[in-house]
């Protein structure tokens, strides 16, 4: 049997009990196919959004910028 392929990935995912996006760097098995095994003890308790080759850089994500509500203008909704 040939050796293992291990193939460096980001994983991009939420916690189930929250709505923050994370990320992690993880050096998987690759199947013949190209395809990550990604264990059971990481998935347990995520929601898996996507898996990306190599180790990937998140410059911004969702809910990083506090909306600055002074800049908004508030519409009358009877208007």
């Amino acid at each position: 049997m040939g050796q293992k392929q291990i193939r460096e990935v980001t994983v991009i995912y939420y916690m189930d009990n929250s709505l923050e996006l994370f990320h992690k760097v993880l050096e998987l098995e690759q199947k013949p196919n190209g395809r990550v095994v990604v264990p059971e003890s990481f998935k347990r308790d995520k929601s898996i959004i996507a898996i990306c080759d190599g180790k990937v850089e998140i410059l911004n994500r969702i809910g990083d910028r506090n909306l600055d509500l002074d800049n908004f203008i508030l519409l009358d909704e009877q208007a």
